[in-house]
């Protein structure tokens, strides 16, 4: 949060640079600039590379797939892992990971020894690094920044990325025209220092718990039922698959549209990218919370997203000269309009207890998204030519968009995801294990008969919320001698289980269920029970 003497002595920090007055976001803000600066140096170089190695369009779309293979495949187990263990510490470890694995790669391309199929394996081993180390980083977020200031942060956070865009390729250009590509792998390795340095001075504070912290499968599977039974995680994760596919075709394909039917060099291609992240930039800290304030999030997702689409036509019928440099300005501008606007999204609408699992599923389905397209584009190319390939994927971005009208892309506003704490620890009359169980909760209900079908409605609501927390099963029965009669039943893994939920029920769960406890007559509460399984059938 910022203190009041923050304020007064940075001022100019206001509106969507508000933020920046916390010294640990500012610190990790700039320290993810230049670590965003020496990721993008390396991709550029990378793909670059492998044209020279191998030009063959298959062999230069796999940069792409073994970059985000990886993270399709570890990103759920590492946002489990992140939920579970010591962020500050797993960050640590995952950020040395890459860092030396750029440095293994400097030393083998200035060797001579680094071959296309060795820089697949470094590209994959570099993003294995970066898989483990996403879910962590990116849920960090929101516990150092108030929650009136995470669209803001969010935002400067897409800034720093796009700055890095702008300047990295045009830097790795540079480095292209005159030096090996191993400077690139170097520069990254050196660009990791500054978030090691900011890692290793951050200390959070650290929460106790009156239970364990969940074990690894039992956190998994809780983080993929929460995605699983949430309305706003399923929209989001729909829109970003759609769109991550199609537009894998830019990336998977700029290097050979650039170098072979524009008949340009290193250096254009590399002024091409950085036109691109300059574009986020400015478009990120000028034109985009205009934007906002104007349009709902999914107008915002919708119409940046049309003019990605005809960006990618342009570029597939472009004869070149100075049409394709401004088409990728105008690009990046919709680049960050849509993904940070899909990223706050994912943000705001998970709890901070699976905020990191949350995280994880979209970056799964991301990667997933990027890994597959990267692959198809590339292979319609080899048959179909590159021109044609990135046709086909703006016609298709395009017609993706209408997946708006049954997947709108909402925000966590108005949804107060702070913990409760308002249900009462059972009276227990006997000694229970952590680990005893299953747990079985019923929920009594009287209902009059008028009002039924309401209160069955309000109790699916209840459903989700409840199915989110990791129950393992759940029904609402009526009593056939009583039909103003219900029970709700539930059933968790485990007394531990059990109170985890009563530590992690938020606000906006305790308003469902008043609504649905609206419908119970009488002035008491309705009555809840809990039994413990003593044998098994």
């Amino acid at each position: 949060m910022t203190t009041a003497s923050e304020s007064k002595r940075l001022p100019f920090f206001r509106g969507p640079w508000a933020p920046l007055r916390n010294p640990l976001f500012r610190a990790l803000w700039l320290a993810t600039l230049f670590s965003n600066l020496g990721t993008w140096i390396h991709e550029v170089s990378s793909s670059w590379m492998m044209t020279e190695l191998n030009p063959d369009p298959w062999m230069v779309s796999l940069v792409q797939v073994a970059t985000t293979t990886p993270m399709f495949i570890l990103a759920l187990p590492a946002g489990a892992l992140a939920d579970v263990v010591d962020r500050r510490r797993w960050l640590l470890m995952t950020q040395s990971w890459m860092m030396l694995t750029a440095l293994c790669m400097a030393f083998l391309a200035f060797s001579g020894q680094l071959g296309a199929r060795g820089l697949l394996l470094g590209t994959a081993i570099l993003s294995i690094g970066s898989a483990l180390n996403s879910p962590a980083w990116h849920s960090v977020l929101p516990s150092i920044v108030s929650r009136q200031n995470l669209p803001a942060a969010v935002n400067l956070n897409g800034l720093a990325i796009s700055l890095a865009r702008a300047m990295g390729p045009g830097v790795a250009g540079l480095l292209l025209m005159r030096l090996n590509p191993a400077w690139g792998f170097a520069l990254n390795t050196v660009s990791f220092a500054g978030i090691l340095v900011v890692l290793w001075m951050w200390r959070p504070k650290q929460k106790r718990n009156r239970v364990r912290s969940e074990r690894f499968f039992s956190a998994l599977r809780v983080g993929l039922q929460h995605v699983r039974h949430s309305p706003r995680m399923r929209q989001v994760l729909v829109r970003a698959i759609l769109f991550v596919f199609g537009s894998a075709a830019l990336w998977a394909l700029l290097p050979l549209l650039v170098r072979q039917q524009y008949a340009m060099q290193a250096d254009h291609f590399g002024l091409m990218v950085a036109l691109f992240g300059l574009g986020a930039a400015a478009y990120s800290a000028t034109g985009l919370p205009k934007i906002r304030q104007r349009l709902n999030l999914n107008s915002v997702v919708d119409f940046h997203w049309t003019i990605f689409a005809l960006v990618m036509v342009g570029l597939s019928q472009s004869p070149g000269n100075w049409i394709p440099f401004l088409l990728m300005f105008l690009g990046g501008c919709c680049w960050i309009g849509i993904l940070s606007s899909l990223h706050y999204s994912v943000q705001s609408v998970a709890p901070a207890w699976v905020r990191a699992r949350a995280l994880s599923v979209y970056l799964l389905c991301y990667f997933a998204a990027a890994s597959s397209g990267s692959a198809v584009w590339g292979k319609l190319a080899t048959s179909q030519g590159v021109r044609s390939s990135l046709l086909w994927a703006g016609v298709g971005l395009g017609a993706a968009c209408l997946s708006s009208l049954w997947f709108p892309v909402r925000s966590g506003e108005g949804l107060d995801l702070t913990p409760s704490r308002h249900w009462p620890d059972p009276d227990l009359k006997m000694h229970i294990e952590p680990e005893q169980g299953p747990v079985l909760v019923t929920v009594e209900y009287k209902v009059r008969l008028d009002q039924a079908e309401e209160f069955r409605e309000a109790m699916q609501a209840l459903k989700e919320q409840r199915m989110q927390h990791g129950v393992l099963r759940w029904g609402l029965f009526v009593d056939i001698e009583d039909p103003e009669l219900y029970r709700e039943v539930y059933l968790e893994e485990n007394w531990e289980a059990h109170l985890r939920q009563h530590d992690r029920v938020t606000s906006y769960e305790k308003e469902l269920g008043d609504r649905a406890y609206a419908y119970h007559m009488g002035d008491e509460m309705p009555r809840v029970q809990h039994l413990l399984l003593v044998d098994e059938p």
